[in-house]
């Protein structure tokens, strides 16, 4: 299997893996939010508030743009060798 055959099925399996995981991302913000302990929330601490707010946004972005690049790059790449004959020995 080519290079740009893996490049391809990598960038699928994490927008897959992206898909399936930002509920579950969600959930567990939504979590961490709630939590409280003797009287201290999240807000105690200063900024963690708002990094765990912004936080799953930059990782399914993150996630949706590396596999969508990968597909892409290799989606190219077996385009523009699709036409040539490989000269390797069998």
């Amino acid at each position: 299997m080519g290079g740009d055959m893996k490049k391809m099925i990598v960038g699928i399996i994490m927008i897959v893996v992206a898909l399936l995981m930002f509920g579950i991302v969600l959930d567990s913000v939504a979590t961490l939010l709630a939590w409280s302990s003797g009287g201290s929330t999240i807000a105690t601490f200063t900024g963690l508030q708002q990094l765990v707010t912004i936080s799953p946004l930059l990782i399914f972005i993150g996630l949706l743009a590396g596999g969508g690049w990968l597909t892409f790059s290799g989606f190219s790449g077996v385009r523009s060798s699709g036409g040539k004959k490989s000269r390797r020995l069998h």
